[in-house]
């Protein structure tokens, strides 16, 4: 799983990106780069977690690490 597919979770980008008081334009940059910042992690885990999805910082750790990997 890469951080495209912990965005995907969600609706929509926008939804993303209405759930974590962040412009839609900042959550698309993320998806196209694949990457959610660190310092965003626990705000995503939160807001993942009001909506019943199954995001936590174990899966947006190794989303880092495959990231950087590649």
């Amino acid at each position: 799983m890469d951080n495209r597919d912990i965005i995907d979770l969600w609706p929509s980008v926008p939804t993303l990106a209405r759930d974590l008081n962040i412009q839609a334009t900042r959550a698309w940059k993320w998806y196209g780069r694949k990457s959610i910042p660190a310092d965003w992690w626990l705000r995503v885990v939160k807001a993942g977690r009001n909506r019943g999805l199954p995001v936590s910082l174990e899966a947006l750790a190794q989303a880092a690490e495959k990231r950087s990997a590649a």
